[in-house]
């Protein structure tokens, strides 16, 4: 797909109390400033080695499926950042879509946007399924900066 393979996007997170940044996965969207988060929640990043693959979640249930083993071989980075929980984020925000594909088995991959019009392309190819809404962020201004008292994250992508 055009535009995606090796992109970078960039959102933004919200810097009070959060921790060193990630190294790969998210996009991220930035807008004006915001009122004080209402929800906010921690996206905290693992590592799979033997996928060489990187996987962002705030969803308690599956942080702790990935800490306790029941989805094997994913370790955290130590990396994290702040997002807005989906449910009762500030509505200056956008949702950052998962998208999810087996077509690279044995490694399964994960593609995460925060731009409908990706999410939309990428479920297009029939190997691609929408996992949902992950978590909320603030969207960049129109220059790509964020907004005081944020951070961009960035996503890398790799097209198989």
């Amino acid at each position: 797909m055009t535009g995606l393979t090796n992109g970078k996007f960039s959102n933004c997170h919200v810097t009070a109390g959060s921790a060193s940044g990630v190294s790969l996965p998210p996009a991220s969207v930035r807008v004006k400033p915001l009122a004080p988060p209402a929800v906010q929640s921690l996206a905290v990043e693992y590592f799979h080695a033997a996928f060489d693959h990187f996987f962002v979640t705030d969803i308690g249930d599956e942080i702790t499926k990935l800490d306790n083993g029941t989805f094997a071989g994913w370790a955290r980075t130590g990396k994290s950042f702040n997002v807005f929980a989906s449910a009762g984020a500030p509505a200056a925000t956008v949702p950052v879509y998962r998208c999810f594909s087996t077509t690279f088995a044995p490694k399964s991959s994960h593609f995460y946007s925060a731009l409908a019009s990706e999410c939309d392309g990428l479920l297009s190819n029939p190997n691609w399924q929408f996992e949902g809404y992950v978590f909320n962020v603030a969207p960049p201004a129109g220059d790509g900066s964020c907004p005081a008292g944020y951070a961009p994250v960035y996503r890398l992508y790799n097209d198989g």
